[in-house]
């Protein structure tokens, strides 16, 4: 083989090794940044369900209407968002959710309950001589609603702990005023509610 021919398959033989470690190095960089872009996107779907159960927490707190806390998200997203957290804070993540559904089939059942027993003391006839033995009973009924208000202030608690969690996972730079905004307006809300709580 003469030294042209020599010169020419050597050039080509790097160049094709080359071409395939750049072939390679270009395939896992575009892996990884697939990756990365599923779980951001998994974390910012985590993120829109946490802030409507946070709304829905407090809605629930001041209008005393339940609306069933989503999970979908988390549900399905789960396996992306938890490579994305260390155990402390997936554990944090978690009891917020676990809370909401325990909470919501907690509160349900208590204001069915309620519900019954001051729909059964309006229907008594008042009774001469019994008026405050009455209105302690609507009283009574009154303050276990206040305690359900309670759970669902301290859940909303729970859920801001979330979101300021997957923040910096899910949230742009870009985007961040505009979300920290939204965010301070509920957490004054609860704040309000609690002072409010707090005096009954």
């Amino acid at each position: 083989m003469s030294a042209p021919e020599w010169n020419n398959l050597s050039s080509g033989l790097l160049g094709a090794a080359i071409g395939s470690v750049l072939g390679f190095l270009g395939s896992v960089y575009l892996n990884w940044r697939s990756d990365r872009q599923g779980r951001k996107a998994a974390s910012r779907a985590v993120l829109a369900e946490m802030f409507t159960n946070l709304d829905r927490a407090m809605s629930a707190e001041s209008t005393r209407v339940l609306h069933e806390f989503l999970d979908s998200a988390w549900r399905t997203q789960l396996p992306l968002v938890a490579q994305l957290l260390k155990w402390p804070d997936l554990k944090k993540i978690v009891t917020g959710y676990d809370g909401a559904s325990r909470g919501y089939e907690n509160a349900q059942d208590e204001i069915r309950k309620l519900d019954d027993k001051q729909r059964n003391l309006r229907a008594q006839p008042p009774v001469m001589g019994e008026e405050i033995e009455r209105e302690r009973q609507f009283a009574g009924i009154e303050n276990e609603r206040n305690k359900i208000d309670g759970w669902f202030r301290a859940l909303a608690d729970e859920w801001i702990t979330a979101i300021h969690i997957v923040r910096d996972l899910a949230v742009e730079r870009d985007e961040r005023k505009v979300f920290d905004e939204d965010l301070h307006k509920l957490e004054e809300r609860l704040k309000a509610a609690k002072a409010l709580g707090a005096e009954r």
